[in-house]
């Protein structure tokens, strides 16, 4: 599945890439338990980004999970670093 997804993409990116297919593979309903694996194990749905409340234009732009973060609670605080020596 890594090389399908790493040539469906026309990535080198394979660490990029096991996320991608762990997550594909995770959410995949099972054929027989018709549930995927994460739910099989406990019980209930995934963390999906339909859930998440943002208006569909956000959603379809999204690219990292920083930027979900922004969009859902705002920009985060930079806790300031104090330097002990």
């Amino acid at each position: 599945m890594l090389k399908a997804w790493m040539v469906d993409n026309k990535s080198n990116n394979w660490s990029r890439g096991c996320y991608e297919v762990q997550w594909q593979k995770n959410s995949s309903k099972h054929r027989v338990l018709n549930r995927s694996p994460y739910e099989a194990v406990f019980g209930t749905r995934k963390f999906d980004l339909n859930n998440t409340g943002l208006p569909e234009n956000i959603l379809e732009n999204l690219r990292t999970e920083e930027e979900i973060f922004f969009h859902k609670w705002g920009k985060p605080k930079r806790k300031k670093i104090v330097n002990l020596i």
